[in-house]
């Protein structure tokens, strides 16, 4: 998928594709639920580096979005996503061993 992305965006003249989006999904409210890959981490960090490995074999930039905690539509201009270390560490940043840490090919 990402190499047609990557292909598509190229003959449109177009340098970056907004996205993956990494974030997990961890509600069925989250609102971006369809921008995202997997509810298990391990499965969406090897999604997204796929994603992001295919787009930019074709020369175009991948720009990952919704790192982490982006679990909510209401009001996420202001809200604050507080999330102890743990939870960060194992869930939201154990896919982050994928997609922007890999070397380009």
């Amino acid at each position: 998928m990402g190499e047609a992305l990557g292909r598509e965006a190229r003959a449109l003249g177009v340098d970056v594709l907004l996205g993956p989006g990494v974030n997990i999904k961890r509600s069925p409210l989250c609102g971006r639920n369809f921008e995202y890959f997997s509810e298990d981490p391990l499965l969406s960090g090897v999604l997204g580096t796929a994603h992001v490995v295919g787009v930019q074999s074709q020369g175009v930039g991948a720009s990952v979005k919704h790192f982490a905690a982006n679990n909510q539509e209401t009001e996420r201009m202001r809200v604050s996503a507080d999330v102890d270390t743990r939870t960060l560490r194992e869930i939201y940043l154990r896919h982050s061993s994928g997609s922007w840490s890999r070397p380009a090919r």
